[in-house]
């Protein structure tokens, strides 16, 4: 149009080479990023979750909520060994399920005894489900197979076909030197709280071994258990699960300086408590198998001790 001012056309050159490197822009921006979360994740995992005090103690805490727990211990005594694995389930119907292999070598050949005892907080049902022995002199090989469905039971209430006696393989499996169960979150804090504030467990958290099991990064606390403050813990864990063996358990009748030193090995990722070492007695306990809880029935027929013996004797 005449008189009109024709206008330079505009070049896009900056803008074009401005798109063109965008997307490098953006794989460098987010390289960095991606650096800096490794950074961060890196920092608040070895100075915040696998702070030794935060591990121990929230090891602590999950074996208080497991539906249940697998222990091993195995012991050499010269010729003879043991090798006893036992399977705690909560719920319910609470049971410990023991199985315990003896051999001693002593003897040629060796002797093998399998005992297997199945406990609740009201009740034992043990018997023999193997013995091997060598026979006596010229003997015949005794055959003890009779015997091996003979659950011996002995239970607070009487009966002609169980012995009157206080149940002991549920107590002395579930109160060792840690405490195992299924507790709701207020008891479960409670009983925390308790094991902190009456100090049973006596740990140099600064001087940790460090160390790998099973390829996996477990930490080995070297620790004193204050056996006044840990039964009391104990007698608190009873009334909290409703046992009757609370009224049994007595923290005065420990002194104030009594201990028992131990080595507790904790999975740092997982929390959970791989082994337990007694330094003076030289045993271990291995713990695995948490939150399984297979359902277990009880022996439908049982007999008293007497007539166990009667049995043994007849063989």
């Amino acid at each position: 149009m005449a008189g009109m001012t024709k206008f330079p056309q505009l070049k896009l050159t900056y803008l074009k080479k401005s798109t063109k490197s965008l997307p490098g822009l953006v794989a460098f921006l987010s390289a960095i990023g991606a650096s800096l979360l490794i950074v961060v994740a890196t920092f608040a995992y070895n100075h915040w979750y696998a702070d030794p005090q935060r591990v121990f103690w929230g090891m602590i805490g999950n074996n208080l909520a497991t539906n249940g727990v697998t222990r091993q211990v195995i012991q050499t005594n010269g010729p003879s060994k043991s090798n006893e694995i036992s399977q705690i389930t909560f719920g319910a119907n609470p049971t410990i399920h023991i199985v315990k292999k003896i051999s001693d070598s002593s003897s040629v050949p060796a002797t093998r005894l399998t005992l297997e005892g199945i406990g609740t907080p009201t009740d034992d049902y043990q018997r023999y489900s193997l013995i091997d022995r060598p026979p006596i002199a010229a003997q015949n090989k005794p055959d003890y197979s009779k015997i091996y469905n003979l659950w011996v039971r002995s239970g607070t209430t009487s009966g002609a076909d169980r012995d009157n006696s206080p149940p002991q393989l549920f107590n002395q499996t579930l109160f060792g030197a840690m405490i195992f169960g299924n507790l709701p979150q207020a008891k479960r804090s409670e009983l925390v709280a308790y094991l902190k504030n009456h100090p049973a467990y006596k740990v140099d958290f600064a001087k940790i071994q460090r160390v790998t099991e099973v390829g996996r990064s477990t930490y080995v606390y070297k620790t004193e258990i204050m056996l006044r403050n840990y039964a009391g813990a104990v007698q608190l864990f009873a009334k909290a699960l409703g046992l009757s063996a609370s009224a049994r358990i007595s923290p005065s009748s420990y002194a104030l300086g009594d201990k028992l030193n131990v080595e507790i090995s904790v999975d740092v990722l997982s929390r959970q408590l791989v082994k337990i070492g007694y330094p003076d007695s030289g045993a271990q306990e291995r713990y695995s198998g948490y939150g399984l809880s297979p359902r277990l029935e009880l022996p439908t027929r049982s007999v008293n001790s007497k007539t166990f013996q009667e049995a043994l004797r007849a063989i």
